[in-house]
C-alpha cells in the first residue's frame, strides 16, 4: 500500500508541473455578466432564418474573395477599353502631310460621286433625282458636305453625309440656284476640327458669308455686303475665317473675321481698287501666313499676282518676280511649298487658261509642269501627301503630276476633292 500511495503523489506532483496555468477564478463570473449584458441579435438579422445553411455558408467567403473579384474587373475594364479604343476609326492630324484617301467629285450629270483616284469602286452619294455640286472633304476625312437641289426645288440645301452615305442631314437651306436648277455656291468651306462650315449666300450682287456648326444649331450670318468672289477660308486654330472685303465698294482687301462674330472684320492686306480683285486666299497650314492674289498698279487684270502676307498683317510680298497673271495659290501639306496658276492662254470662249506653277516659299526653285494641256483656273490641287498634284485641264481630262517635274503626268478618270486618311 505504502508503494501505490507514493506513485499516486508522484503522478499528481507530475500532472501539476506540466499542467497549463489556470484560470483566475473570477473569470466565469465575468464572462456569464458580459453575456448578460449584451442585447440578443434580432432574429431576422441571422442568415439562417431566411437562406439555407449551405448557402448562407458560402456567402462567408465573399470578404475573402472580394480583391480578388476587384483585381478580375480591373483587368476586363482595361482589356474593354484597349479593343474600345482600337477599333475606333484612326483620324489624320489636322495639320501636315496625311494618307491619300478617296476623291469626291461631281459628274457631268450634277450628281456627287466617290471613287480611288484611279476610278475604281466609284460609287453615287447623290440621291434621287436632283442636282448637287461643290463636294468637299471634311479635314478628318469622315464626312462630306455638298449642295443639293431636288427635283422640282426652288432652292438649294447644304448636305453634310458620310462617305458611306450614312448619317445624311440638312444644316442649311434656301440657297441661290441657277436657272436650270443647279446650286450657284461656291464650294463649302470646313473649319478645320470639323465643328462648323462656312459658305456663301449671294444676295444681288453681294455675297452673305454665313456659318452654320454640325451640332444642329441654326446657321448665323458672319459678314453682310461682302463682294462676289469673297472666298471665306477658316484660320486652322478655328478662332476667324479670312475674306476679300470691300466695306467702302470701292477697294478690296484681304479681311480678318472672327468666328463667334465678335467684333469688326479687321483688315490685314494692303487695300487695292476693286477692278484689282484679291480673292483666292490660302492659310498657311501654322496659320502664320496667308498666300492670295491681288493686283499692282501695272494693269487691272495683268496686274494680278500671288501675294505673301503674315497673319499679323506684317510682311506684305509678292511670291514670284514673273509679270504674268497668276491666280489661285495652294500651299503643299508640308507648307514648304506653293503650286498655283500662270496664265498660258484662254478658251475659244474666251476662258483663260494656266500652267501649274510650284515654287518654294522665297519663290525660288520654280517648276513649271509641263506634258498636260492648259488648265482650268482653280483646278489643282495636293495630294494629302504632298507626293503629287491632281489637276484638270480645260478640255475636260484629270492628271496626277509629279511637284518635281521630272516624272510625266498620269491620266485619272476625274478631279475632285481628295480625302485625308491616318498615316
Amino acid at each position: 500500500m505504502t508503494a501505490q500511495r507514493d506513485f499516486d503523489r508522484l503522478l499528481t506532483a507530475w500532472l501539476e508541473a506540466d499542467a497549463p496555468a489556470r484560470a483566475p477564478v473570477a473569470l466565469a463570473d465575468a464572462a456569464i455578466a458580459g453575456v448578460a449584458r449584451t442585447a440578443r441579435r434580432p432574429a431576422w438579422r441571422i442568415p439562417e432564418r431566411w437562406i439555407q445553411m449551405q448557402l448562407s455558408a458560402r456567402f462567408l467567403l465573399l470578404p475573402r474573395l472580394a480583391p480578388a473579384l476587384v483585381i478580375v474587373a480591373l483587368v476586363v475594364a482595361a482589356i474593354l477599353a484597349v479593343f474600345l479604343i482600337g477599333s475606333r476609326p484612326k483620324v489624320p492630324s489636322i495639320d501636315g502631310p496625311a494618307r491619300p484617301g478617296a476623291v469626291v467629285f461631281e459628274t457631268a450629270g450634277h450628281q456627287i460621286a466617290i471613287s480611288g483616284v484611279d476610278g475604281s469602286g466609284t460609287r453615287l452619294l447623290s440621291i434621287g433625282d436632283g442636282k448637287d455640286a461643290s463636294p468637299a472633304w471634311s479635314r478628318d476625312g469622315t464626312e462630306i458636305a455638298f449642295f443639293s437641289v431636288p427635283k422640282s426645288g426652288t432652292s438649294a440645301k447644304l448636305i453634310v453625309v458620310a462617305p458611306d452615305g450614312a448619317n445624311r442631314r440638312i444644316l442649311a437651306d434656301g440657297l441661290p440656284m441657277t436657272a436650270d436648277g443647279v446650286p450657284l455656291v461656291n464650294p463649302p468651306t470646313w473649319a478645320l476640327d470639323g465643328s462648323a462650315i462656312a459658305y456663301i449666300r449671294i444676295q444681288g450682287q453681294s455675297e452673305e458669308i454665313d456659318v452654320v456648326s454640325l451640332d444642329g444649331s441654326a446657321p448665323r450670318s458672319l459678314v453682310r455686303g461682302a463682294p462676289l468672289g469673297a472666298n471665306p477660308v477658316w484660320k486652322p486654330d478655328g478662332s476667324a475665317l479670312a475674306y476679300c472685303g470691300s466695306p467702302d465698294g470701292v477697294e478690296r482687301a484681304v479681311y480678318l473675321v472672327a468666328a463667334d462674330g465678335e467684333g469688326l472684320p479687321q483688315r490685314l492686306s494692303a487695300a487695292v481698287p476693286s477692278n484689282l480683285i484679291c480673292p483666292d486666299i490660302a492659310w498657311s497650314g501654322d496659320g502664320r501666313q496667308l498666300a492670295f492674289r491681288r493686283g499692282s498698279d501695272d494693269g487691272p487684270f495683268g496686274g494680278v499676282r500671288i501675294w505673301i502676307i503674315n497673319s499679323d498683317g506684317s510682311n506684305e510680298h509678292r511670291l514670284t518676280t514673273s509679270h504674268e497673271v497668276e491666280m489661285n495659290p495652294v500651299w503643299s501639306p508640308a507648307g514648304d511649298r506653293i503650286a498655283f496658276g500662270r496664265r498660258f492662254g484662254q478658251t475659244a470662249d474666251g476662258i483663260p487658261t494656266f500652267k501649274l506653277v510650284i515654287v518654294d516659299l522665297d519663290g525660288s526653285h520654280e517648276v513649271t509642269i509641263s506634258g498636260i494641256a492648259p488648265l482650268l483656273y482653280a483646278s489643282w490641287e495636293w495630294s494629302p501627301d504632298g507626293a503629287q498634284l491632281l489637276v484638270q485641264t480645260a478640255s475636260g481630262g484629270a492628271y496626277l503630276v509629279d511637284p518635281a517635274g521630272i516624272k510625266a503626268p498620269v491620266s485619272v478618270p476625274s478631279w475632285g476633292d481628295w480625302q485625308r486618311l491616318a498615316q
